[in-house]
């Protein structure tokens, strides 16, 4: 079992490294969210272990707060690149130069294109 001395410092350290990350605003950022659910997690135990029901109701809102951000960003960046990669697969090679040169569209009078 984890010491409540252990937990605070769990807590203490987590909650701390991912202000830290999340104030730096780079690539990286979005982990911060991911040391804040330890840090969530590590305060709810020790609430549940000291019958703090305050400490625990806390920790819950804060907890999804930190799964927003994970959501928003670590999650929905990479679906986004999935989604644009899938498209961008799903456009065959004579597709784009179709669309690039719109030579095979019809004209605005009806007439080929010279035929």
């Amino acid at each position: 079992m984890l010491s409540l001395s252990l937990l605070e410092w769990i807590g203490a350290i987590g909650g701390a490294a991912g202000a830290l990350l999340l104030a730096f605003n780079n690539r990286w950022s979005g982990y911060g969210f991911v040391l804040f659910l330890v840090s969530n997690a590590a305060w709810m135990t020790y609430g549940v272990k000291t019958n703090t029901l305050e400490m625990v109701t806390m920790q819950i809102v804060c907890t999804g707060t930190s799964l927003l951000g994970v959501w928003r960003w670590l999650v929905m960046p990479r679906l986004s690149r999935s989604r644009q990669y899938r498209d961008d697969l799903a456009m065959l090679p004579v597709q784009q130069l179709i669309c690039a040169t719109r030579s095979m569209q019809p004209c605005a009078n009806g007439e080929g294109h010279g035929r």
